[in-house]
């Protein structure tokens, strides 16, 4: 990196940025996802970026919150899983395999194509 797009940092950005996140923490605790106290911090944070970026640059964007959209299929990976173990105990080792084969596909559905 050349020395004039070098960044000077100082001691007080240190700790304003310190004290700035203490800020966050103290003023806006339990920011799960899509709840108010995320939703007032993140106006909090845009406030704060808003005094160092280019006019009009910060905007915030609205998005859809389902936190319980990976647990919908859990049930089914339980028994799949149980099943197979038990098929493998049995001797049943491709009754097994394809057990544990469906239960990985679910898992991985749901993160690849977010059924």
């Amino acid at each position: 990196m050349s020395g004039k797009n070098k960044l000077n940092v100082t001691q007080k950005n240190i700790e304003d940025v310190l004290k700035f996140t203490d800020e966050i923490v103290e003023n806006y605790p339990n920011r799960l996802v899509g709840t108010d106290s995320c939703t007032k911090a993140g106006r909090r944070i845009a406030q704060e970026f808003d005094k160092n970026c280019d006019t009009g640059s910060i905007n915030i964007e609205t998005f859809s919150c389902h936190p319980k959209s990976f647990l919908k299929h859990i049930r089914f990976d339980v028994i799949l899983y149980a099943a197979g173990t038990l098929m493998a105990i049995l001797g049943s080792h491709w009754s097994a395999f394809v057990m544990f084969g469906l239960a990985v596909g679910i898992v991985l559905s749901q993160s690849i194509f977010d059924l």
